[in-house]
């Protein structure tokens, strides 16, 4: 999360999407992808939820880099000579160009963030499962001007990014800290590891989210930024043209 890429404030409008319960479009049980959800107006940004109603199968990213989070259950990649296994609240990346098996254990649901069209910045893994304990380096804290209170200790680490710099995902952390509601540049998708974060506007309105929780700030929103307890999640950004 960078204040850099965020546009000057508005007056209201929280809008924000917890991704484990928006409504979602077409029927169950459609393959990998599940169902696609209606989250986003840009091309190539999409966002679906699956199910283990199909067990198993085979798919292909294609032109899509995809982020994978498991909300239940167990699930098993495998490609390219790689085997990765993920439990609940566990995140892997998959890159463009990847045709994989997968095999879904009872009860598992599952979320996936695809970017399709851009080139990956470096080589990475066609299939990696992400360590949330990898080290992180110091990252800026938002703008002096924008907090409520004492600066915050942030630190960051990328783990995938696209050549033209419209879109990254990686680890982040924060001590406690609040921010004044500013309006959203760009779209970011975040999964709470540790903490809990309460996103307000200036009118009011609030949600709270805690551990395992994986939501949607999206291009446009006005948010404030509340957290009373040291945070830790994933983000996947993307930056429209």
């Amino acid at each position: 999360m960078t204040d850099a890429t965020l546009m000057p404030p508005a007056a209201t409008g929280l809008t924000v999407f917890d991704l484990r319960e928006v409504p979602a479009t077409g029927e169950a049980g459609a393959g990998f992808l599940g169902q696609r959800l209606a989250v986003s107006h840009h091309p190539g940004w999409e966002f679906w939820r699956a199910s283990g109603a199909e067990t198993a199968g085979t798919h292909e990213s294609g032109g899509w880099h995809l982020v994978v989070l498991l909300l239940d259950g167990t699930l098993g990649l495998r490609g390219r000579g790689l085997e990765v296994s993920l439990a609940a609240g566990d995140i892997a990346l998959i890159a463009p160009g990847v045709r994989f098996d997968w095999t879904a254990g009872p009860g598992a649901r599952w979320i996936v963030n695809g970017r399709a069209g851009a080139a990956a910045a470096t080589s990475t893994p066609a299939i990696a499962r992400i360590d949330r304990e990898a080290p992180q380096e110091p990252s800026a804290p938002p703008a002096a001007d924008l907090l409520q209170g004492p600066v915050p200790s942030c630190t960051k680490r990328t783990l995938a990014a696209s050549a033209d710099g419209s879109w990254s995902a990686g680890l982040w952390s924060a001590t406690p800290f609040e921010r004044r509601p500013v309006r959203y540049g760009y779209y970011e998708l975040m999964q709470l590891h540790d903490g809990s974060v309460t996103v307000f506007d200036a009118a009011g309105h609030e949600r709270t989210f805690g551990p395992g929780a994986v939501f949607l700030m999206p291009e446009g929103t006005t948010a404030g930024w509340r957290s009373t307890v040291p945070v830790r999640k994933f983000w996947s950004i993307l930056t429209p043209e």
